[in-house]
């Protein structure tokens, strides 16, 4: 199953929020880190606000925060919000029209079932598990002059602005191929 962009830009501006909190965000700075379209941002955002995932402010100094502390923001329900439906396929051929192997076919069923288990299990996480490698990749090999910089600079994982994130470890390790250095965040 495949994201709409929207559902893809949702999570993108929750995860932005939080890894930003308590600190205001703004659109322009979502859309210059991750290179996407300030104008679809700006209804995510506001979709986003309405629903209470986000604390909007307009005018000068506006921007957006948490609406809802992240253990209480579940993925499923993003990607809802973002998804025309929760089904995979309408077995219509035409509108109004079923599909002429309709009485036969157990596709749609099985389809279904397969998008309730995707869902379930994005139902099983919230925010705050995206979070939960807590590991970020730093520049420079480990010993490196600019990764004792860094230690130094990121006593609190809250400093860090702008970080990557592997899953685990071992796929962390793997990303990095010995350029970058990892830290456990906490």
């Amino acid at each position: 199953m495949r994201l709409s962009t929207y559902s893809d830009y949702s999570i993108r501006v929750l995860m932005h929020a939080a890894l930003r909190s308590p600190e205001r965000v703004t659109v322009d700075e979502v859309a210059d880190t991750y290179g996407i379209s300030r104008h679809h941002l700006v209804k995510v955002v506001h979709d986003l606000g309405r629903n209470g995932y986000l604390q909007t402010q307009r005018g000068i100094g506006g921007g957006f925060t948490l609406g809802r502390p992240p253990e209480q923001i579940r993925l499923g329900d993003i990607v809802r919000l973002g998804e025309e439906s929760d089904t995979v396929i309408d077995c219509a051929d035409q509108p109004g029209r079923l599909c002429r192997l309709f009485p036969a076919c157990r596709l749609k069923g099985v389809l279904d079932e397969a998008a309730a288990a995707f869902f379930a299990v994005l139902d099983s996480y919230t925010l705050a598990d995206l979070d939960a490698s807590r590991f970020i990749l730093s520049t420079g090999p480990a010993g490196h002059p600019l990764s004792r910089f860094y230690d130094s600079m990121l006593k609190d994982w809250r400093d860090v602005r702008y970080v990557r994130f592997a899953p685990n470890r071992a796929e962390a390790e793997k990303d990095a191929a010995g350029i970058i250095e990892l830290k456990p965040l906490r």
